[in-house]
């Protein structure tokens, strides 16, 4: 019975140190749980405190940059200001000036070349001023991006423009529905207004002006021709901006083909420095050489009508020797000049024609009458 008594009393004994042991072990794991849990709720509040502190200084970034914003836009609104008054002056008295016959002819020049910027200065609708466009050279293409927005019903985009392909096929001398024949999927820019978003553009961003000639890879991100005309009609577009380059080389060897495959303009007379080529033919080591880059989709490094030839191997600034150096040599490096490069040339004098009307109806018309010269060219 004893030793009974005593193994009971030590079971007893054994099963409260047991039950004893485990409860210390749930109030441990219950602290180290409330532990844990301040421990989180500590990280949280850290993190949300270092949140709102971020918030906080990107809002004051903010903050002063649009403080920074409104300061120059007033600035630049008191010197425009101050600007469009002295040229307003300087026109209502140039008239004066030249009709006096006083005037000396020197001071009667410096009058007139004083007016040209005010002639030729467009009409232009408010734009912040560009920060410097970060540009690409993508296999000898200068890439850029245009950003336009629309504030107000009567801004509008400013410029016409064709389809690239269209005009890339007409340049090779193909039919634009002539079946398997790919050109480049591009918006082609043909004109660009004095009164337009992109006009505004050019003259914030005269380290990336756009011009005609330059092509539209993509609007928004959209590189088909439909939906590119489609987010034109938007109120705001970004614009991936394409310049082919204005000359390349071009290597044509004849030993796989004795012609060349194209024809150019005889040269006029013996100060001709330069070959117009009039016509691509079917045949030949030309139309091989477009064929092979128009597969590689490299539609920028086809020559089409219209270049000019600038020099064959070592010869240039003499027609008539680039011509004999065409006739007789086995192999040409040839090297073109973009037709868009005299596109531009003749608009600027045509704009330079313009300007002298200008200056001869002030010097010769009415008092206090100027040509405003806004005519799109």
């Amino acid at each position: 019975e004893e030793r009974r008594a005593a193994e009971e009393a030590a079971a007893l004994q054994a099963e409260e140190e047991r039950q004893a042991a485990e409860e210390a072990l749930r109030l441990a794991a219950e602290e180290s749980a409330r532990r844990a849990e301040a421990a989180r709720r500590a990280e949280l509040e850290r993190v949300e405190a270092e949140e709102l502190a971020a918030r906080q200084a990107e809002e004051a970034a903010k903050a002063a940059e649009e403080n920074e914003r409104r300061a120059q836009e007033e600035r630049r609104a008191a010197e425009e200001a101050a600007r469009i008054e002295a040229e307003a002056h300087r026109v209502k008295e140039a008239p004066k000036l030249l009709k006096n016959p006083s005037t000396s002819p020197k001071a009667m020049t410096s009058t007139l070349k004083s007016l040209v910027p005010t002639l030729t200065k467009p009409k232009t609708v408010e734009l912040e001023a560009g920060a410097t466009v970060w540009k690409s050279n993508q296999d000898g293409i200068l890439v850029w991006d245009v950003e336009l927005v629309k504030r107000s019903d009567g801004d509008k985009y400013g410029f016409s423009h064709s389809s690239g392909k269209a005009e890339y096929l007409k340049s090779i001398g193909v039919a634009e529905n002539t079946p398997e024949v790919d050109g480049p999927q591009v918006l082609f820019i043909r004109k660009i207004g004095v009164d337009g978003l992109l006009c505004s553009w050019n003259e914030a961003h005269g380290d990336s002006v756009v011009q005609p000639g330059d092509r539209i890879d993509k609007v928004n991100g959209k590189a088909n021709m439909d939906q590119m005309a489609q987010e034109l009609r938007g109120d705001k577009v970004r614009l991936e901006v394409h310049r082919y380059p204005e000359e390349f080389e071009v290597l044509l060897s004849k030993k796989a083909s004795p012609k060349l495959g194209f024809k150019f303009e005889k040269p006029s007379n013996e100060k001709s420095r330069e070959l117009k080529i009039t016509e691509i033919g079917q045949e030949g080591a030309l139309p091989d050489q477009n064929r092979q880059m128009a597969n590689a989709g490299r539609f920028h490094y086809v020559v089409a009508m219209g270049m000019r030839i600038i020099k064959v191997n070592s010869v240039e600034g003499d027609a008539f020797q680039m011509k004999e150096e065409l006739k007789n040599a086995e192999e040409v490096t040839i090297k073109v000049r973009r037709q868009e490069v005299y596109a531009l040339e003749r608009a600027r004098v045509m704009k330079q024609a313009q300007i002298l009307a200008s200056l001869s109806n002030l010097s010769g018309g009415a008092p206090g009458r100027v040509s405003n010269g806004n005519n799109v060219g």
